[in-house]
């Protein structure tokens, strides 16, 4: 069983202000220059964001999601930063986006184990993001990729 597609669009028709939800908890937190900047900045984020939110939902996967969080991994290693702090910063994505996820199971009157099920697939959709990322550091670190 999936979960019901309702969520999905209650989720994507508000995109846009899970994206600044994001981004303003990216800037309020205490951390170094990182991905805030980028991702408030970046004309693509709802578009990775509406990704992030379809692999939350359905569980599936999302190689346009995977890709972009490659190039994420790929920039942070050549801008010297640690691979640690975008982790901190993908898990802050992922608490914003669960809060929309409760908002709209909590509306639309979803099943706990409905809600435990798009949990579980969040979960795993962060797992994945990072090691889309951690490759692309790792590539970018040891040379294998080319400008």
């Amino acid at each position: 069983m999936t979960v019901p597609a309702d969520l999905g669009f209650f989720l994507v028709e508000r995109i846009d202000r899970i994206t600044a939800e994001i981004c303003a908890e990216l800037a309020d937190r205490d951390a170094p220059d990182d991905h805030r900047y980028d991702l408030a900045a970046d004309s693509r984020a709802p578009a990775v964001v509406r990704g992030v939110v379809v692999m939350c939902v359905d569980g599936a996967e999302s190689p346009e999601v995977m890709a972009a969080f490659h190039r994420v991994g790929v920039h942070e290693a050549r801008a010297g930063r640690e691979l640690r702090d975008l982790h901190r910063s993908v898990c802050t994505g992922g608490r914003v986006l669960m809060r929309w996820v409760v908002r709209g199971a909590e509306e639309l009157g979803l099943p706990a184990r409905e809600l435990c099920r798009v949990a579980d697939n969040a979960f795993e959709c962060q797992a994945e993001i990072m090691r889309a990322a951690a490759l692309g550091y790792r590539q970018a670190l040891s040379g294998v990729l080319q400008d």
